[in-house]
């Protein structure tokens, strides 16, 4: 989500709905119009949100709380987090008639 803004940032001519959002759960979402007006919403999974909280040291029980979950969701994706592989960085790229967005996506091996 961080590389989608920050590359967003240098499309001034790609139209925002509103800036970036972060909801209570931590959730973070953007969304901009197409070219023909329509709403595009690019959002962070829980996935994601669930593993930056990890990154930032928290427990599975303190994310559980934070992000609004039930432990026994968060616990499975606190198991894989320990034993994950590093991030791999790769790139989507959404083109809108001939505007281009490039998003990185982190991905575990």
């Amino acid at each position: 989500m961080d590389a989608f803004i920050d590359l967003h940032s240098s499309h001034l001519d790609v139209e925002c709905m509103h800036g970036l959002k972060i909801y209570p759960w931590r959730r973070r979402v953007i969304r901009i119009f197409e070219t023909y007006g329509h709403i595009i919403e690019i959002v962070e999974s829980m996935g994601s949100v669930t593993f930056r909280e990890f990154d930032s040291g928290h427990t599975h029980q303190d994310t559980a709380e934070i992000i609004q979950q039930p432990l026994t969701l968060v616990q499975p994706c606190y198991e894989k987090h320990m034993t994950a592989k590093p991030y791999t960085v790769s790139s989507l790229e959404i083109k809108v008639d001939s505007k281009r967005i490039q998003h990185s996506l982190c991905c575990f091996q």
